[in-house]
This record gives structure tokens, sequence and C-alpha cells, in this order.
């Protein structure tokens, strides 16, 4: 886990490997000899450095279009970032900071996004089958066809989102904050105005 003021971020042992870590630190070895790609290790570092995965800066702004890497991130400030078509199966972007990021196509099927911020987001087109939008706010996020099959949208914040065309089967809304937001059929739901 790298410690960046509040920022934590765990990235597997694999994807630092691959990188050997960053700023020409060593990556501890796994401690079990049969280690496989889903371990992951723990990093430290101090002061205000930031954070490199797989030649992608961990940054507001950051342009990483279809970057392909598995990581857990809690906290980081990824606002305007370019992750457009990138391969994020299973991340973790726990109260990450994703406001205005551009995710258009991206494959986020299974990442948890708690407590996550998405305001206008980017995510037509995406993969997010079986992600976990537990309280994110979504406000004026555009998500245009994008897949959401049985996605957890419990306490998830869509005012002024776009749902247009999006596959919502087996999604449960019950507990989903509405109000001004475009379903797949074009209709507008207001449930919660």
């Amino acid at each position: 886990m790298r410690l960046f003021g509040a920022v934590a971020v765990v990235v597997t042992a694999a994807v630092f490997a691959a990188c050997g870590g960053s700023d020409g630190e060593s990556v501890a070895e796994p401690a079990q000899a049969d280690n496989d790609a889903n371990q992951t290790d723990v990093v430290r570092a101090a002061g205000d450095d930031v954070q490199v995965i797989m030649g992608c800066r961990i940054e507001p702004k950051t342009q990483c279009p279809g970057v392909d890497f598995y990581a857990t991130l809690r906290g980081p400030n990824l606002a305007g970032a370019n992750l457009k078509g990138a391969n994020l199966v299973g991340a973790v972007f726990d109260s990450t900071n994703l406001r205005g990021a551009n995710l258009a196509g991206a494959n986020l099927e299974n990442a948890r996004f708690w407590y996550a911020d998405l305001r206008d987001a980017d995510l037509t087109g995406a993969n997010l089958t079986g992600a976990d939008l537990f309280t994110t706010n979504m406000r004026g996020t555009d998500l245009m066809a994008a897949r959401l099959v049985g996605a957890g949208l419990s306490k998830a914040h869509l005012d002024g989102a776009d749902l247009s065309r999006a596959d919502l089967s087996g999604v449960n809304t019950i507990s989903t904050l509405f109000c001004n937001t475009t379903m797949p059929d074009g209709t507008i739901n207001d449930r919660n105005c």
C-alpha cells in the first residue's frame, strides 16, 4: 500500500513486478512461495510522490486511454482523467474522485466504486456488469448504452444522469436516487426530486 497523505493505493504484485516498482523502488517479495497474480504487496512511500501504475500516473487529468491494470485505489484524485477504453476489471475505486473522468468504453466489470465521485463522468458504452456502485455520486454522469447487468446501485445518486439505451437487466434500483434521470427507454425518472 502506498500512502500519500490521506490516499492509499494497493496494487497487485504482478502489476508492480511488470513496472519494476516506481521511481526505482524495489517491490517486496511475496510472503508465500505459491503466490498468484491476486496477491498484493504493501509498499510504503513518504512525501508527495505520484503513484505510477503501468505507466499511468494516478493524478488529476491523467492521460491513460486503453490502460490495462488491476488496482485498489482508496481516495486518489483522478478528476478529469482520460481512461477511455481502459481494462479495469475488478478494480476498486473506493472514495476515489473520478469527477469528469472519461471512462467511455472502459471495461469495469466487477469493479467497486464505494462512495466514489463519478459526477459528470463519461461512461458511454462502458461495461459495468456486476459493478458495485454503493453510495456513488453519479449526478450528471453519461451512462448512455452502458452495460450495468447485475450492477449494485444501492443508494447511488443518479440525479441528471443519462441512462439512454443502458442495459439495467437484473439491477435493483429500489434504493437508487433518481431526479431528472433519463432512463433506458428515454423517459425521465423524477422519483426522488
